[in-house]
């Protein structure tokens, strides 16, 4: 009992303060709310109730502060009074968007680092069941033998069977945790072949080659966008500097001339 107090004065007064009145304003959060920005969380990661909590503490502080910090500048800058107001809702609504717009772009990052390591992570599940391991050891396997976000899902399905959960539940909670499609299409098969008694080997190899194949087209995909992204850069960067390499000595000469004909 006497190692709390030996903690700084930050670990033992301010955060258990801050997470109060974050447990506060989750409070006063609708309920809809809260489960759509909890899945979200997850899907970014950010499975604990704690991070949650945090989340909407952190954004109910900048809505409070950002606004302000806005009409201050504002007032510095001796602005009129529309134009602060204004200011101040832009503060408002910039602080109203961006912890959405940053979690947002968190979990299009981690389903991205998903769609990348799932093909190996499949290969090696194939090459581990058809030697004889079962499917949750397989998924052991993966877990020691792969770092990755696709790692720490299943060792979270590991965790979860563990502590008595069916697998064929913890495999859809997390293939609709991460909302990758791939995953949820593997995930239903696995369980399509767990109820069906269907060797699970062959599952797996047609799963392995299907997202493999799909990977292809998704490549193939990109790089026939890539010519019509790449006319941007060239009509507004290059070609504006080609025109005055190669026009304007000839524009120079032609001022010349007409200035020597006055």
């Amino acid at each position: 009992e006497i190692e709390p107090l030996n903690r700084p004065f930050s670990q033992r007064i301010i955060r258990p303060a801050l997470y109060k009145c974050g447990e506060f304003i989750e409070g006063l959060t609708p309920s809809n709310i809260s489960k759509s920005l909890k899945d979200k969380l997850a899907a970014a990661g950010y499975m604990n109730q704690r991070d949650i909590v945090n989340f909407l503490f952190i954004q109910a502080m900048l809505l409070f502060f950002f606004p302000l910090v806005m009409i201050f500048i504002s007032m510095i800058i001796t602005l009129k009074f529309e134009m602060i107001m204004l200011m101040g809702l832009l503060g408002f609504l910039i602080a109203l968007m961006l912890p959405s717009l940053i979690l947002n772009s968190k979990i299009s990052a981690r389903q991205n680092q998903i769609r990348k390591s799932l093909p190996d992570v499949m290969d090696l599940l194939v090459v581990s069941v058809e030697a004889g391991l079962s499917f949750d050891m397989a998924m052991l396997k993966v877990t020691e033998k792969i770092q990755g976000v696709l790692s720490e899902e299943f060792g979270n399905v590991l965790n979860e069977i563990r502590v008595g959960k069916i697998r064929r539940i913890a495999l859809r909670e997390m293939a609709e945790r991460t909302g990758v499609d791939e995953l949820i299409t593997f995930a239903g098969a696995i369980v399509q072949a767990d109820q069906l008694g269907v060797s699970v080997g062959n599952v797996l190899r047609v799963q392995a080659d299907t997202i493999r194949t799909q990977r292809r087209q998704k490549v193939m995909e990109e790089a026939e966008k890539a010519p019509i992204k790449m006319l941007f850069p060239l009509v507004f960067c290059i070609f504006p500097a080609i025109f005055a390499v190669t026009l304007g000595p000839a524009v120079i000469q032609l001022l010349k001339a007409f200035a020597s004909m006055e």
